[in-house]
């Protein structure tokens, strides 16, 4: 079975810009219906809010390349494709946003719907073209459809910058949440009941 690595070849141009996002993460029917039992446990859903999330398939600081077929890339280079929605060799970098991240912890009957009053600004005319990507691959360079052959030119690279602090304010209620909460939803990290035995063959 063929396998293909992931490039930027297989990667679509994506571009958001979006507002609020809310994300809840309640616990299961089961522990919910303990916790309104108990009034002593207070939360029982975890709250994620953003407040804004902006992805382009363009870097304001691109980042250097471990390049590992130098020839492949400097002809790229010298030809002017590197930065060419669906040239043979591109150069994307993917740049992600995220503005006022809040994470908290609440009870699941007492969350109500909070009503937003920010408005999303006018895009300039060089905006609304910069996000066009069909614009973008009409002016892309000539595709020659030939024999392919996959050439890893550069590998991966990631970054990532905080620009403020990070203060975390954890409970012990709050921990015992989190805990119940990756258990139940992440896959493998239950511990296993089941007994293993180990057999040893006779000399």
């Amino acid at each position: 079975m063929r396998t293909h690595a992931l490039t930027s070849r297989n990667l679509p141009l994506i571009y958001i810009n979006t507002g609020v996002i809310r994300v809840f993460f309640p616990k299961n029917e089961e522990d919910r219906h303990t916790a309104e039992a108990n009034p002593a446990i207070k939360e029982d859903t975890l709250v994620l809010k953003i407040g804004s999330v902006s992805m382009a398939p363009q870097a304001d600081n691109p980042l250097s390349r471990a390049v590992l077929r130098k020839d492949i890339y400097q002809r790229a280079l010298n030809l002017g494709i590197l930065r060419d929605p669906g040239s043979e060799v591109e150069d994307r970098q993917y740049q992600v946003d995220l503005q006022s991240i809040n994470i908290g912890t609440a009870h699941w009957n007492q969350l109500k719907p909070e009503k937003e009053n920010g408005k999303g600004g006018v895009l300039t005319e060089s905006e609304r073209n910069s996000q066009n990507p069909a614009l973008e691959w009409n002016m892309a360079s000539r595709i020659l459809l030939g024999e392919m052959k996959e050439i890893l030119v550069c590998g991966h690279s990631l970054e990532v910058n905080v620009t403020t602090n990070l203060d975390f304010f954890l409970n012990v209620a709050q921990v015992q949440l989190l805990q119940q909460l990756v258990q139940a939803n992440m896959v493998g990290l239950e511990p296993s009941t089941s007994t293993s035995e180990v057999l040893f063959g006779a000399k």
